[in-house]
């Protein structure tokens, strides 16, 4: 799946983990994904979060994920995740590397 990073937008707050959001388009699907979360991993990889909200399930009252984009396709939402991963890495290590 072709995947672009179209940009990194970091985060200035010192009080959250979270390093910065990233932008990325899907080209196979014409569609903009904006406010993936990027973490520093424990091993000094990165974490990428999807956009989503955490709420309470209404019927078991556990707090779940429900994520703002999802392919219906397991396949297709997987290989979605590891494009994403593969090609934000790559972008991340020479951005990160300006500063």
């Amino acid at each position: 799946m072709k995947v672009e990073i179209v940009g990194f937008y970091k985060n200035t707050d010192k009080k959250t983990k979270i390093k910065g959001t990233l932008h990325v388009y899907l080209v196979d699907f014409d569609l903009d994904i904006r406010g993936i979360a990027v973490h520093k991993g424990a091993k000094g990889g990165w974490f990428y979060q999807m956009p989503g909200r955490k709420t309470l399930d209404a019927e078991t009252k556990e707090m779940v994920w429900y994520p703002h984009i999802s392919f219906s396709d397991k396949q297709i939402h997987d290989e979605m995740i590891q494009s994403i991963i593969q090609e934000a890495d790559k972008f991340l290590k020479i951005e990160l590397t300006k500063a």
